[in-house]
């Protein structure tokens, strides 16, 4: 007979998405939309680009600069297709202008959506 006892978690009493609110990298949305209008005026974007990227400023006002949605999700507002959306993502991870944080699914196990995090562009920055 197994030793084993069953794993209690305690109950939440926020939101998941309330834990997103230490990767926030602003500090109010003018913050974020000068980060946006730097991007533009440094880098020369794509049209999927700027989808993709309006895509994640649009659904960072929660936790400025922070986005959860899904592959799907984004494909789907920015009109582009699912792997469009994924080849973007990694340009822009490797270029440093966002920051992905994989996450669990506890209760379901396995993947979950990720977090995108838009990273802040200062004067020194570039």
């Amino acid at each position: 007979m197994s030793n084993l006892q069953p794993r209690l978690f305690r109950k939440r009493t926020e939101k998941y998405w309330h834990d997103y609110r230490r990767y926030q990298t602003f500090n109010n949305e003018e913050e974020l939309n000068q980060t946006i209008s730097k991007i533009y005026e440094i880098y020369e974007l794509t049209s999927s680009m700027e989808s993709v990227l309006n895509t994640l400023q649009l659904n960072s006002r929660t936790y400025f600069g922070v986005c959860w949605l899904k592959v799907a999700e984004i494909a789907e507002q920015s009109n582009v297709s699912k792997r469009t959306v994924q080849r973007v993502l990694k340009e822009f991870n490797d270029e440093g202008l966002i920051t992905v944080h994989s996450q669990i699914d506890i209760k379901r196990g396995g993947k979950s959506a990720n977090v995108y995090v838009i990273n802040c562009m200062t004067d020194s920055t570039y």
